[in-house]
């Protein structure tokens, strides 16, 4: 990953995680007046907010720089909900120790897939079956 995609998908990502605090702290605030609010469309936002939903090893890897050249924020955008689908909608094999673990609300913690550092390396990945 080019050091400045890398740049641009952090900033996206804390955009991501602000925004969806503003929205659930405040009832009043909606995806049209963040969009007024930062000059951007409606559609600008909801892509945005769904890097707040990326399985958490992914975001580190893409904060680390270890996630493959061409894993920029468009292909990171707008990926599916659960996190084994991410994995296999990117092309990666999840690690095995994060493979029951689909969401930040499941019975696992997701927390057991952070102290790894092996998951997204480039020499660590491969492509999904």
């Amino acid at each position: 990953m080019r050091a400045n995609a890398r740049a641009i998908l952090i900033v996206a990502l804390r955009d991501a995680h602000r925004w969806l605090g503003e929205l659930l702290s405040d009832p009043h605030q909606t995806l049209e007046s963040l969009a007024s609010r930062e000059g951007k469309t409606e559609r600008s936002i909801r892509m945005t907010l769904s890097l707040a939903f990326l399985v958490p090893e992914i975001v580190k890897a893409a904060v680390e720089g270890r996630l493959p050249r061409g894993f920029g924020l468009t292909r990171l955008v707008d990926l599916p909900m659960a996190w084994r689908d991410q994995w296999r909608a990117l092309g990666l094999q999840a690690p095995a120790f994060c493979v029951g673990i689909d969401k930040p609300f499941d019975r696992f913690s997701w927390r057991q897939c952070l102290p790894r550092a092996a998951t997204c390396d480039r020499t660590a990945t491969t492509p999904a079956a």
